[in-house]
């Protein structure tokens, strides 16, 4: 499985065209957030939240990540109006019709536009991860996962991609989804399964790609 990955970079904004539906954005944070906050005007709607944020590193996170659609969205001839939530929590676009998705963590953000249900997830590649490994790998997942902190932090990223993209929670990282096997290298695929009470598993992609001390990981829907 893979993907014509097209990359254009502007200034520390770094845009990949994954196909004709799809593309991401990441953003290493280096500003201050006065800098962020010139390069996105910011919408009453993105004010609202900002003010609920204290720590000023979570500020420039919640900006960059912004910042990022923003791109996505003027590549596309489209004007960037805010980001609101809906009652489950999952970010959507006023006035579109496409999904998008977000993730930051220190100094980096990311965030992905696409014409289907996405989710997207960047993790620091950390041995403390090793602590909730239990409650989020399953038996299979525990054998295939070995030592490798690799495999570990991939499977969680997609996990955590893949609970943005059903965006409905009420998820059992453990019980619900479930990744196959897989060899990590720089960048690559893999499938993870999704399992719904009364339903059979749905299989989706999970595109992967280091970046830095990071794993970027993002799902889509490709069946709309």
């Amino acid at each position: 499985m893979t993907t014509n990955l097209t990359i254009f970079t502007v200034a520390l904004r770094i845009l990949y065209q994954v196909n004709e539906r799809c593309s991401w954005a990441l953003w290493h944070i280096t500003e201050e957030e006065a800098n962020l906050r010139e390069i996105l005007p910011i919408s009453t709607v993105d004010e609202a939240y900002l003010h609920k944020i204290s720590h000023p590193d979570k500020r420039k996170e919640f900006l960059a990540a912004r910042i990022c659609i923003k791109a996505l969205l003027e590549k596309e001839g489209l004007t960037y109006q805010g980001l609101p939530k809906d009652k489950f929590d999952k970010p959507f676009l006023k006035h579109s019709a496409a999904h998008v998705s977000i993730s930051h963590t220190l100094q980096v953000a990311v965030a992905i536009l696409h014409k289907s249900a996405v989710g997207i997830d960047i993790e620091p590649i950390r041995p403390k991860l090793w602590r909730i490994a239990h409650k989020f790998l399953n038996p299979s997942e525990q054998v295939f996962v070995g030592k490798s902190l690799d495999k570990l932090t991939l499977i969680w990223a997609a996990k955590e991609a893949l609970y943005k993209l059903y965006g409905k929670k009420k998820l059992s990282f453990k019980e619900n989804m479930s990744v196959q096997t897989f060899q990590p290298e720089a960048s690559g695929s893999f499938k993870i399964d999704l399992f719904l009470e009364n339903a059979p598993p749905i299989t989706y992609p999970a595109f992967y790609h280091k970046w830095g001390e990071n794993f970027v990981v993002y799902v889509l829907d490709l069946e709309k």
